[in-house]
């Protein structure tokens, strides 16, 4: 762009920050900020003007929405986006550059201007600033990563692969392995020093060391006088980080027996005890909450105080199970995983509803929804929504009913007669005031919603509404195809008119209302989540959907992990399997632990495996082979399946060990009295 549009620098920065942290993916979101929308529609009136070499272009909204759904479904909005806002995010920096020094020297009336020469930013200038600034501005850690806007992790990600390509032509970089790269670089503290080599500046460009913004250290806490010294001096570091974690957390309830020094006495001696095992610090901290607890409750009543045998008792009981969580060294989890579901699943039967209040509405169960749930469907085959609602709401039945028809989807013919007027090729809707009043809509909602729905949702405009205003106040609409004389159209616009759905959220076919364990529960044949978390009344903490990839969508991957696991387990148990969480965690784990929710199958985990001969063994063996063959790929047999392949022993349980035998030493002397052979 050799010109550059009338937008300000504040401006881009806020449209390119905007749609990094709200991600765009198949239309154009109606929920834009009109001042982002303002900046939007002025660049692509700018660009227009620029490509088309026209005075004046001026766009209507719907002009503006088609031309941004064009690049989102070409799948160039962002390259767009990065094409004309990034160059006025450097404007100021850049005019900085070309302003005058102060201190120039004047002659006479004259002023004379020595040239100054002006830095030229190249695209890669800017993006590797734009890293640089990010990192000197904010303090990244391992558990920050995922906070790293968008932008500069694509930035990141393809640097990265620029420099593993150069020792591997066939690199291709995960987003676990991205993940990886940056932990070891932050653990290892090279951080600054990778950046500053892997984004150097152009000659031209002033930017010499840059300084990485790091954590400031936590100060570790004060051993309060009452705990035993010699013993915490006794444990190694990591047993002293977490002993100090306990204080940490607890300090509060520590500090109401300060008075009572047999209590602290024996919580020092317990939490000592705690630590012994080696248990995860979760538990660590729940058990020093109960013993806490107990103390406490015991200044009034001392039998609440857990005795030495009972407290024996606990921590021989919480060892065992933890040592029945725990797993052997080198052990085959994900082959363990696979059968421990896949053999339950031949158990199950193939075709099983489950009805939620009435016959209407039912839900897919057995082995068809286990394998949607692996497969990962975008739509599952019966979607529905379990609706709560809040207090309120949930104890009365005349509000729970409101609350239903705002969700449940109604068509205009539902609150009126429709008639084809055929002598006047009109379409006429008389609207019945008390169905309205019934459903607690009023007509005039009816009439604004009607038109509008019909060319919003259902994508038809060939039709007119008549604007006598004695219709509206007799709660009429009527329609008029722009084609008077055909009838076809006319046909057609009365089917759009019968079926525009007027009330409700249009994905919601059904909703039935039934009440348990003494609150009134929503259950629906359909689902939209985000539109029914706007509706008044709804508890969003506890509403839940059965389809997964809209759960992350709406609330981020970690609940689609959640959901997954859940409606797993539900699934099987519904059938009376029980099988282990752990095996259904490491399965969603491996669903979601690139930010998205993949299929089990060849077109997500198991396709996109490193293993060439893992691919293949899975599905279109010859596809796999003759691509890897074209793009010179190698396999390194880390696997089990490829492993098995070839007919070597699996990386896995005992092929994992190197079995070393140490010889005897050799007797320096014979034996003096040998036993004689005969």
């Amino acid at each position: 762009m050799d010109e550059l549009p009338n937008i300000s620098t504040e401006a881009a920065n806020a449209v390119v920050k905007y749609f990094e942290e709200h991600r765009v993916r198949k239309r154009f979101p109606d929920d834009v900020p009109d001042h982002i929308r303002e900046i939007l529609m002025e660049m692509l009136e700018f660009t227009m003007k620029e490509e088309e070499k026209v005075e004046d272009t001026l766009l209507d909204d719907q002009a503006f929405i088609a031309r941004m759904e064009e690049l989102i479904h070409a799948e160039k909005f962002y390259e767009w986006l990065e094409d004309r806002f990034t160059p006025l995010m450097h404007v100021e920096q850049e005019e900085e550059e070309e302003a005058v020094p102060s201190g120039i020297p004047v002659i006479g009336s004259e002023i004379m201007i020595t040239p100054i020469r002006k830095t030229k930013l190249t695209t890669q200038d800017k993006k590797y600033l734009e890293v640089r600034d990010f990192f000197s501005e904010h303090t990244v850690t391992v558990e920050k990563l995922g906070d790293i806007p968008e932008r500069i992790e694509r930035i990141l990600k393809d640097r990265i692969k620029e420099l593993k390509k150069d020792e591997n032509p066939n690199f291709r970089l995960t987003q676990k392995q991205y993940t990886i790269y940056l932990t070891d670089l932050l653990k290892k503290g090279t951080l600054d020093t990778w950046l500053q080599t892997a984004f150097p500046l152009s000659a031209d460009v002033k930017g010499g060391d840059f300084p990485v913004r790091r954590e400031e250290p936590v100060e570790e806490i004060a051993i309060p006088e009452w705990v035993d010294l010699p013993r915490f001096e006794q444990l190694d570091r990591f047993q002293q980080d977490k002993y100090r974690a306990l204080l940490r957390d607890h300090m509060a309830g520590i500090t109401q027996l300060i008075e009572h020094p047999e209590v602290l006495a024996r919580i020092n001696d317990r939490f000592f005890r705690i630590l012994e095992p080696n248990t995860p610090h979760r538990t660590n901290t729940t058990l020093a909450k109960i013993v806490l607890k107990r103390e406490i409750e015991g200044i009034d009543n001392p039998g609440r105080i857990i005795t030495d045998d009972q407290f024996d008792k606990i921590m021989a009981q919480v060892v065992k199970e933890y040592k029945h969580t725990r797993i052997e060294p080198c052990e085959a989890v994900g082959v363990i995983a696979a059968q421990s579901i896949g053999e339950p699943g031949t158990q199950m039967t193939m075709r099983t509803f489950h009805y939620a209040g009435v016959a209407e509405i039912n839900v897919t169960l057995g082995l068809p929804r286990l394998i949607e749930i692996m497969d990962a469907r975008k739509e599952p085959s019966t979607p529905t929504m379990t609706i709560y609602l809040r207090e309120g709401y949930s104890t009365d039945r005349d509000k729970a009913r409101q609350v239903s028809w705002h969700i449940e989807a109604a068509p205009l013919q539902e609150f009126g007669d429709i008639e084809t007027d055929m002598a006047n090729m009109q379409i006429v809707v008389k609207l019945n005031k008390q169905v309205c009043d019934k459903r607690k809509i009023t007509v005039e909602e009816i009439l604004d919603a009607g038109p509008k729905k019909i060319r919003d949702r259902r994508h038809y405009r060939d039709f007119e509404v008549d604007p006598d205003p004695e219709y509206r106040k007799e709660g009429k609409l009527v329609f008029l195809p722009k084609d008077r004389g055909s009838y076809q159209n006319l046909f057609q616009l009365k089917e759009h008119v019968r079926n525009v759905i007027v009330q409700g959220i249009d994905d919601i076919e059904r909703v039935v209302v039934r009440k348990e364990a003494g609150e009134y529960i929503l259950y629906t044949e359909g689902s939209n989540l985000k539109d029914v978390f706007a509706v008044r009344g709804v508890d969003t903490s506890r509403t839940r959907t059965n389809n997964i990839n809209e759960i992350s969508h709406v609330l981020g991957i970690e609940a689609a992990r959640n959901s997954i696991i859940n409606e797993a387990l539900a699934t099987l148990g519904e059938q009376g399997i029980m099988v282990d969480v752990r095996h259904i965690m490491l399965v969603a784990d491996m669903m979601c632990m690139e930010g998205e929710v993949k299929q089990i199958g060849r077109h997500g985990i198991a396709g996109e495996k490193e293993s060439v001969l893992s691919r293949a063994a899975f599905e279109v063996t010859v596809n796999h082979l003759l691509d890897a063959a074209v793009a010179h790929e190698a396999d390194v047999l880390c696997g089990v399946t490829e492993n098995v392949i070839v007919g070597q022993p699996i990386q896995l349980g005992t092929g994992d060990v190197k079995l070393v035998v140490k010889r005897p030493p050799s007797r320096s002397k014979p034996e003096e009295n040998p036993i004689p052979a005969y």
